[in-house]
């Protein structure tokens, strides 16, 4: 940059002072003399206003005289980018589209040839400095894209933290472009797309059809001209997406019903519900658990079996299910059966303490003492509190005459306490418990 001879030099420091990652690192904020003038199309540089300017690398600071247009275009670029709220953030904005009318489009290219080569750091900061300098829905759309890369690049490198950052931005930045640009079909389109993979239903519905409202009159624009072309992506699969999606909340609906149903002891209801999704959905167990559970606490023992059964044979295994087979198993007469549903059941869940307590009961109730202890011991180290495992102990001791031992991890006793037992042996002593029948545990389940 030109400058009149009597002009003395002056030195700028970077600012803000670096930090780790900052973007706006090796940027300083300098005055153009008032001799020389630097103008773009009748637009003309205020010497009052200080200007940013990329510092050359390694450099803390930089003298006037020697600084090329080139820094100030790539220092007012980072500011806009990075600093968008800056108070002269539009000043530079204007002086940039007066020096360069197509700049936006030059980023952008270059920003999409970066994406391409995976530079998303520098991408992103092109993205971000064309949004402000044009404003426009592709520049909202584009910016979105690139967070989606890189959302989808840290996820394939097992950053899920980096990853769900990124997600969110891209969620943002379409959300943020809405809100300047209301109704607009391509953001509309995008994020309805983007609720449907994460199969968050409501929100993804809203969107398409706000995006169907809203290309109606770009249809009709088509036709007018003839030109054939559409706002966004084919609106027969829209419109087929959309079905689809109320049939998947209609199925929803139907699940949830069937489980409040049952939390509210409406067995029947509950009962109609689970029919209407099986109707519809032969194929998918959680219906038919529903079914099943339904039936089982109406007493209606066969028929909750055989709704388990089904769905083993879809091929889901887990420990509920195991755990219903056997009370069924249990309530007609198939005592040796229901043993090895509960067995099966601790398999896949090794310390599930209720199904631990149904098992050891099970044993208990068929003098099979040792299989009984072992269990209750194992129940015991690992949920000291369970009433039904308390339960089972005192039923064991009475009926065997034998002792279980303490359970090694409970809380020290104070010294207190202990001077007290020291004293007083045979108030700690062991005394003969009532009977008390053990309620098997259903195991009631939660949404």
């Amino acid at each position: 940059m030109a400058h009149s001879p009597d002009h003395h030099d002056h030195h700028h420091s970077a600012q803000p002072e670096r930090k780790e990652n900052n973007p706006l690192d090796g940027i300083a904020f300098i005055t153009i003399p008032s001799s020389v003038k630097l103008e773009a199309d009748g637009f003309s540089l205020d010497s009052r206003k200080a200007i940013p300017v990329l510092l050359p690398e390694g450099k803390q600071q930089v003298s006037s005289e020697g600084v090329d247009i080139q820094d100030i275009i790539a220092g007012m670029l980072k500011i806009l980018a990075w600093q968008p709220a800056h108070q002269d953030s539009s000043y530079f904005r204007d002086f940039l589209l007066a020096l360069q009318p197509n700049i936006a489009q030059e980023l952008n290219m270059a920003a999409i040839a970066k994406t391409k080569k995976k530079d998303f750091s520098f991408a992103e900061e092109l993205f971000l400095a064309v949004r402000y300098l044009a404003p426009l829905p592709a520049s909202f759309l584009n910016l979105a894209n690139l967070y989606k890369d890189m959302s989808r690049d840290f996820s394939a490198k097992k950053d899920e933290t980096s990853a769900d950052v990124y997600e969110e931005k891209y969620l943002r930045t379409l959300t943020d472009g809405l809100k300047i640009f209301p109704e607009q079909p391509h953001l509309l389109s995008e994020l309805g797309s983007f609720h449907v993979e994460q199969g968050n239903l409501e929100n993804a519905r809203d969107y398409l059809e706000r995006y169907l409202a809203a290309t109606k009159d770009e249809e009709k624009k088509a036709k007018a001209s003839d030109d054939g072309q559409e706002a966004g992506p084919n609106k027969a699969m829209v419109r087929k997406t959309l079905n689809e999606i109320e049939s998947m909340m209609d199925n929803e609906r139907l699940l949830t019903e069937s489980w409040d149903f049952m939390n509210m002891g409406d067995e029947e209801k509950a009962l109609e519900r689970a029919d209407a999704f099986i109707k519809k959905n032969p194929k998918v167990w959680n219906g038919w658990f529903l079914k099943g559970w339904a039936h089982r606490r109406l007493e209606q023992f066969e028929e909750g079996q055989k709704a388990f059964l089904t769905i083993l044979e879809l091929g889901e295994q887990n420990a509920s299910v195991y755990n219903e087979l056997a009370i069924c198993a249990r309530e007609t007469g198939s005592r040796d059966l229901a043993k090895d549903y509960l067995g099966i059941a601790l398999d896949l869940e090794e310390e599930n303490v209720p199904i631990m307590a149904n098992l050891a009961f099970m044993h208990l109730d068929d003098e099979n003492f040792n299989e009984a202890r072992v269990l209750l011991e194992k129940a015991r180290r690992i949920d000291p509190q369970d009433p039904g495992v308390i339960q089972l102990m005192s039923d064991y001791e009475r009926r065997t005459g034998e002792k279980l031992s303490s359970v090694i991890h409970e809380l020290p006793m104070s010294t207190e306490a202990i001077e007290h037992l020291e004293k007083h042996p045979d108030a700690y002593s062991s005394h003969e418990h009532g009977h008390h029948n053990h309620e098997f545990h259903h195991h009631e389940h939660e949404e």
